[in-house]
C-alpha cells in the first residue's frame, strides 16, 4: 500500500468532479507559475551547482585543504570554500568562502565558478550583483555544468542579470535538461507546454515532464497526471493520471492532494482498478527514489 501524509487521501477519494476542476488545472499553467523557478536559489545555486563537503569534516582534512589550496591547487581552493559557506570543520564565513571560491574560479574550476555565481546572485559573502552572478554562471555553464545551465536559463527566463530572452532560457534549459538535471527538465516541459521560446509542443511537455517525474520532480508528477486527465500530449488516461497524483501526493504537492480528493475516480475507475493503481503506484516510487538517489549523488554532492 501506498504511505500517504497522515492526512490520507484514498480514503474518501470521491466528490463532484465540476468543470472548475479542469480549467483550474489549465488556468494554473500561466507563465508565472509554471516554472519551477525557486526565488530563492540557494538551493539549486549553492548546493547543486556548488556541491557539499560533509558536515563531520575533521580539522586534519581542513589543513590538508589549506596546504593544498596555498599551492594554488583549484579542487583544494573550492573545497574550502564550500566547508566556510556550510560552516563545515570550521566557523562560517562567507566571505572567507568567496575568497576560496574566486580563487578556484579564476582557475577555470567550474564548480567554484557556478558557487561564486551564486554568491553574487544572493549577496552572500559579496555585494550582490545579478550581472556578475550570470557572467560567473556562464563560465560554468559553458564548461558542461548542468546546475549552471539551468541557472543562466532563469537568468534569460526572469531577465535578472541579462535581457530577457525566453529563447536563449530555453537554450540552456535544454543543455542542462539533457544532462539530466531535474529541474530544467521540469521547465523545458512547461516551455513547449506554453510554447514559450520554442513552438507550442504539447507532447514534448509530457516527455520532459515524465523524465522529470521519473526523478521525483513532484510539480513535473502533477503536470503529467493533469497531462493524463485531460489528455494533452498524451492519450487521456485516468488510470495513468490517478498513479502520477497519487505518487505526488505522496512526494507532497498540494496541488495533486487537491486533485486527488476533488475528482470523482469512480466515475472512471472501478474499486478493482483503483486498488491496482495504488499498487503500481508505489513499485513505481520505489524506482522514482532509487533514481533521485542517483540524481541527488550526480548533482548536488
Amino acid at each position: 500500500m501506498i504511505r500517504f501524509p497522515p492526512r490520507g487521501g484514498l480514503q474518501n477519494p470521491g466528490g463532484e468532479i465540476a468543470a472548475s476542476e479542469t480549467i483550474k488545472l489549465e488556468t494554473e499553467m500561466t507563465k508565472t507559475r509554471i516554472f519551477r523557478f525557486f526565488a530563492t536559489t540557494a538551493f539549486v545555486a549553492v548546493v547543486a551547482c556548488a556541491g557539499a563537503v560533509a558536515q563531520n569534516t575533521t580539522s586534519a582534512e581542513i589543513e590538508k585543504w589549506k596546504a593544498a589550496a596555498e599551492k594554488g591547487e583549484a579542487w583544494a581552493q573550492y573545497n574550502l570554500g564550500v566547508a566556510y559557506s556550510h560552516g563545515n570543520g570550521v566557523a562560517e564565513d562567507k566571505r572567507e568562502a568567496v575568497r576560496w571560491y574566486r580563487k578556484a574560479a579564476e582557475q577555470g574550476f567550474a564548480a567554484a565558478q557556478g558557487a561564486l555565481g551564486s554568491a553574487y546572485n544572493i549577496g552572500e559573502g559579496v555585494v550582490e550583483d545579478k550581472r556578475e552572478a550570470v557572467r560567473w554562471w556562464r563560465k560554468a555553464a559553458e564548461q558542461g555544468n548542468a546546475p549552471a545551465q539551468y541557472l543562466v536559463g532563469l537568468a534569460y527566463y526572469i531577465g535578472e542579470g541579462v535581457a530577457e530572452d525566453m529563447r536563449e532560457a530555453v537554450r540552456w534549459w535544454r543543455k542542462s535538461a539533457e544532462q539530466g538535471l531535474v529541474e530544467a527538465q521540469g521547465d523545458l516541459g512547461a516551455a513547449y507546454a506554453l510554447g514559450e521560446g520554442v513552438a507550442k509542443d504539447k507532447r514534448e511537455a509530457a516527455r520532459w515532464w515524465r523524465k522529470a517525474a521519473e526523478q521525483g520532480h513532484d510539480v513535473a508528477q502533477t503536470r503529467l497526471a493533469g497531462a493524463y486527465w485531460l489528455g494533452k500530449g498524451v492519450i487521456t488516461d485516468k488510470r495513468e493520471s490517478y498513479i502520477w497524483t497519487s505518487i505526488a501526493t505522496v512526494n507532497g504537492n498540494e496541488r495533486a492532494y487537491a486533485f486527488l480528493r476533488s475528482q470523482r475516480w469512480r466515475d472512471f475507475l472501478s474499486q478493482s482498478e483503483i486498488g491496482s493503481a495504488q499498487k503500481e503506484a508505489a513499485r513505481r516510487l520505489e524506482e522514482i527514489d532509487r533514481r533521485k538517489e542517483k540524481h541527488d549523488k550526480k548533482f548536488v554532492q
